[in-house]
């Protein structure tokens, strides 16, 4: 497809009214995300190039946990990442799985799973394989069954590190765009930086072309593989696939891979595009913005932050 103005001229889209906020890198959270059981504050220091928060990043707040949805939290800042990292295989398919949910009840059902410790991943890989039979076309969910098939091993073999992972879940809400770079450690820099919640903003799409005039949703970049980047008689750019098909190869991905070289698991922009079915709730809910001018996989893109009227 033809770039836009942004990614032909690589010029920035800009507008007067423009809503700013400071944020914090939420720093016990990143040490989680860091890997490593014992991993510190000068553990991150040694990975700040893995864990850095640069400018145009999507910044996720991550005030609220799972563990607590209903206890009210005060910071003097949001808590906020831009990146899960190092986490899990396993963190990163039951987070897919989460957002893959069709409808509100199917989600915070799964959600009420998450919340409860008391044999949290035998009731997981339970909830898990009664989706895949009420969701044969949900691709998150059957690939966290075919890559953990029996439950009481899934539950013997887990790693320490997605105990940890689980227990510190939070709920990920967008707060809008990194103006500037934060460090996970207070060691590395200032982990206090602001955000642009809303205003226009030219960022890097991410791995699915967007045009004008399309809503944007957010999602991590593990997800790729569940939405379709073809456009044809079955497949719509940005839709999510089914079980049934493969997700074609993406374009892109080696000017991903030349311009983060060390990064890895954060967030990155897409079209919404409604199932054909019916909506999926877990990405309805993701949506923060719409595309102002359109783009290809990885240019640059402008965006309208819409999160204060959604």
């Amino acid at each position: 497809m033809t770039g836009g103005i942004a990614s032909m001229t690589r010029t920035r889209v800009d507008s007067a009214a423009k809503h700013i906020m400071p944020a914090k890198i939420d720093s016990n959270l990143m040490k989680v995300y860091a890997g490593g059981e014992h991993t510190d504050l000068q553990t991150m220091d040694q990975k700040k190039l893995e864990l850095l928060t640069e400018k145009d990043d999507l910044i996720l707040n991550v005030s609220r946990k799972l563990s607590c949805l209903d206890t009210r939290t005060f910071h003097a800042y949001p808590a906020a990442v831009s990146t899960l990292a190092n986490c899990t295989e396993a963190y990163k398919l039951i987070v897919s799985a989460l957002y893959s949910q069709r409808t509100s009840q199917e989600f915070y059902d799964l959600i009420h799973v998450l919340q409860n410790p008391t044999r949290r991943l035998q009731r997981i890989h339970n909830f898990m394989v009664a989706q895949v039979a009420a969701q044969p076309d949900n691709k998150a969910v059957a690939d966290f069954v075919a890559k953990n098939p029996d439950a009481e091993a899934f539950d013997r073999d887990a790693d320490k590190a997605l105990h940890r992972e689980l227990a510190t879940m939070p709920f990920y809400e967008l707060q809008g765009y990194s103006l500037g770079r934060a460090y996970a450690s207070p060691i590395s820099g200032d982990t206090v930086f602001s955000v642009l919640i809303g205003g226009c903003v030219t960022a890097m799409n991410g791995h699915f072309a967007m045009h004008a005039g399309q809503l944007v949703q957010w999602y991590f970049d593990f997800e790729h593989m569940y939405f379709s980047n073809v456009h044809d008689a079955q497949n719509i750019v940005g839709q999510r696939v089914g079980a049934w098909r493969a997700g074609p190869d993406v374009i892109g991905l080696k000017r991903r891979r030349l311009e983060e070289p060390r990064r890895k698991s954060f967030v990155f922009p897409k079209p919404y595009v409604p199932d054909r079915v019916r909506d999926v709730y877990g990405d309805k809910l993701r949506i923060f913005g719409k595309c102002l001018n359109g783009a290809g996989p990885f240019e640059p893109v402008d965006i309208m932050i819409m999160t204060q009227s959604l």
